[in-house]
């Protein structure tokens, strides 16, 4: 399996000894292209020992010495995502994997850790959260994990809002660009029409689908949207409906926490590793996020919403609201 995965303005050669890769189902497939000798900026080869005649005492000698190395071995991935030891090796822009279940490490952290490195070399910022555009209007859709983003998204886009990311935005001069991933959902009410209108994937977690949002939604694949409205997600119960304008300081501290890629998926170690314990570049390139982020919000009109999205007359009420 040798092929080409956009992320966004980015791209990466993702490269497996296994016809049947189960990464590749994280991604959309309109992001994904046989690989025919293009460069790329990040090259990702999973290797799966049962599968080959590798010495492992030869790769053991030669994996990275970092923070990821060492916990890969320990089998801890990223965040909540563990399993058997996984050797890491690595070649400049070239990154080599060895052990079994790889798809575990490819959307998990390889994913991340490929935007934090284009958004550091490309003046961008790269956070946590979904996106919507209604007319031109662009919205960033932030919250943390169970409150109902999905849902949130994935209602307004099947009535009439344009698609633009479900999990992952690149923002760069005020203007957002997507990655085209496909969206893990839980079965329930909120999802029905989607499910029965497209194929699934089982997810890691038991319990989760993934599915292609670009089956079903009008979709924003390459064009980058002005961001006007900044929404915290926030479900609670049925029937509520509460929406309330919050202030930029609060919803920077807020940001700042849950979206901020490198602290959501706790990369700090990561940008240390890459400057190479110097704690005077990781500490310039951190507060560049943080400014980044500051001014997303300061152009941003910022919302508070606890809102019940099946219901029509709040979803209306909403849509108007993020259409100005």
């Amino acid at each position: 399996m040798d092929e080409i995965v956009r992320l966004g303005p980015t791209q990466f050669r993702l490269v497996s000894n296994m016809s049947e890769f189960p990464a590749l189902r994280y991604f959309s497939k309109t992001a994904r292209t046989p690989y025919q000798d293009e460069e790329t900026t990040f090259e990702l080869w999973c290797v799966s020992l049962e599968k080959s005649s590798l010495d492992q005492e030869y790769i053991l000698s030669h994996i990275d010495r970092t923070y990821r190395g060492n916990s890969f071995l320990d089998g801890y991935y990223a965040t909540d995502h563990f399993g058997s030891p996984v050797y890491l090796v690595t070649c400049g822009q070239r990154f080599f994997v060895f052990g079994e279940q790889l798809e575990r490490v490819v959307w998990p952290y390889f994913v991340k850790y490929f935007l934090m490195l284009h958004t550091i070399q490309g003046e961008a910022l790269h956070l946590k959260g979904a996106a919507c555009v209604i007319g031109t209007s662009g919205t960033l859709i932030l919250g943390r994990g169970g409150t109902g983003k999905t849902v949130f998204l994935t209602q307004l886009c099947q009535h009439g809002a344009g698609f633009v990311t479900n999990s992952h935005a690149i923002i760069k001069d005020g203007q957002i660009t997507g990655v085209a991933s496909s969206i893990r959902i839980r079965s329930g009410p909120w999802f029905f029409d989607l499910i029965d209108k497209v194929e699934q994937n089982p997810a890691l977690k038991a319990g989760e689908i993934i599915i292609d949002p670009y089956d079903v939604f009008d979709i924003h694949i390459y064009d980058s949207v002005e961001i006007k409205n900044l929404c915290i997600i926030d479900f609670q119960q049925p029937g509520r409906h509460v929406i309330k304008k919050l202030s930029e300081q609060d919803a920077y501290n807020y940001a700042e926490q849950f979206s901020l890629a490198i602290n959501v998926y706790r990369l700090e170690e990561d940008l240390l590793d890459l400057y190479k314990d110097d704690y005077k570049q990781f500490t310039q390139v951190y507060n560049k996020m943080k400014s980044r982020l500051k001014q997303i919000v300061q152009q941003s009109n910022c919302y508070y919403i606890s809102s019940d999205m099946l219901d029509p007359t709040y979803r209306n009420e909403i849509f108007d609201l993020l259409s100005i």
